[in-house]
């Protein structure tokens, strides 16, 4: 290969590894601040704040593997 074709090569490969790194980075940061990963009431009153019934919430928080509010979704 000659010179120019290893430099555009390399830089490609710096591009594709800097969005990568930056999707992940992302996906954490979303993951660490959801209100999901936090406690079931925080979760319930998060699914409701957008509008979704009590069951859907409900069933929300225990898809997570938390504990629902018990005045909610008894």
């Amino acid at each position: 290969m000659n010179m120019r074709m290893t430099l555009t090569l390399l830089v490609l490969v710096v591009l594709t590894t800097a969005s990568v790194s930056g999707h992940v980075l992302t996906e954490a940061k979303r993951e660490r601040t959801h209100p999901c990963r936090k406690t079931g009431e925080t979760c319930f009153y998060w699914c409701r704040s957008w509008d979704y019934t009590k069951r859907s919430c409900c069933e929300l928080v225990t898809s997570y593997d938390l504990t629902p509010p018990a005045d909610q979704c008894s």
